[in-house]
């Protein structure tokens, strides 16, 4: 059953490892200056780019 599967070919092949280093968004200047999250008002408002909305909710629609 190996033979038919093809798995005979593969070889493992030892890769180092890597350090990931992640780097926050928010800078410790932002913090100081005072900076808070948005308020439900202005990111929930009416801001927001209608026609794009009215077709992301007409093809939620349509693949339901």
């Amino acid at each position: 059953m190996a033979s038919d599967s093809g798995l005979e070919a593969l070889e493992r092949v030892p890769v180092a490892r890597q350090a990931i280093w992640i780097a926050s968004p928010i800078h410790p200047d932002d913090i100081s200056a005072g900076l808070e999250p948005r308020l439900p008002s202005d990111v929930l408002g009416a801001n927001w780019d209608w026609p794009s909305l009215i077709v992301i909710v007409s093809l939620s629609m349509c693949f339901l």
